[in-house]
């Protein structure tokens, strides 16, 4: 088994020997600059309800992610025992033993 894995990885090694790195021809940053600088930027025009829903998004996301942060510091400051954090999160406040 030791003996049969160790000629796999013999016979992999021999297969990289004569391996060369890729090159790029010379020219090719040239070319990908020239191309760049070919392709012109174009202006989307959005109506003015696109931009109140994309505007209204990133309010609700912004508030949503204060909430969240908010919330999350609040009970981080609470520290609670195992027990109390094995029943708050098998049992809801009407199934389970109340604390």
């Amino acid at each position: 088994m030791k003996e049969t894995e160790n000629k796999w990885i013999d016979d992999t090694m021999e297969s990289l020997q004569g391996i060369r790195r890729a090159s790029a021809s010379s020219d090719l940053f040239d070319r990908a600059m020239q191309r760049s600088m070919r392709i012109k930027a174009r202006v989307v025009n959005m109506s003015a309800a696109q931009v109140w829903s994309a505007a209204a998004c990133v309010v609700v996301l912004l508030v949503a992610n204060l909430f969240m942060c908010l919330d999350y510091s609040h009970l981080g400051k609470k520290q609670r025992t195992d027990k109390e954090m094995f029943i708050n999160e098998y049992f809801t406040s009407s199934e389970g033993p109340q604390i």
